[in-house]
């Protein structure tokens, strides 16, 4: 089934990891709550997508905001700044998909930790990921 970490108040099922794909890409499902959004950041090494299977989301990328019930593809192409938050009852299931993997070793390393925005913004930055901005209100 793969590891399981609890993050940011998040349930993350690890399905594919660099280790699992050859790099190629990492496959995660998580339980997303609404109050734990991700500040807005951008990916410098990977494409990110979504795929909601439970609940509602709003995805923020670029100037676009894009409304995302259950089914909806989100693709976020690297270097491009993203977010998003959870909507409905406050609790979205949905698959993350990066590529090439290699973010996924963040999640876990950070698993447990409490939200401290400046030290995950040091460490993200061996990630290639960067924080832009506040999440969305």
């Amino acid at each position: 089934m793969g590891e399981r970490v609890a993050f940011l108040g998040h349930d993350f099922l690890f399905k594919g990891t660099a280790a699992t794909t050859g790099g190629a890409f990492s496959a995660i499902e998580i339980v997303q709550r609404r109050g734990g959004e991700p500040p807005r950041h951008v990916h410098h090494r990977e494409d990110e997508a979504f795929y909601v299977l439970e609940g509602e989301m709003t995805f923020h990328v670029g100037d676009e905001v894009l409304p995302a019930p259950a089914g909806s593809f989100v693709f976020l192409p690297r270097d491009v700044p993203h977010t998003f938050t959870v909507n409905g009852d406050g609790v979205a299931r949905v698959l993350q998909l990066c590529s090439p993997a290699g973010v996924e070793r963040f999640f876990s390393e950070w698993s447990d930790r409490p939200l401290d925005v400046p030290a995950m913004a040091t460490a993200l930055d061996e990630y290639g990921v960067e924080i832009v901005g506040p999440p969305p209100r």
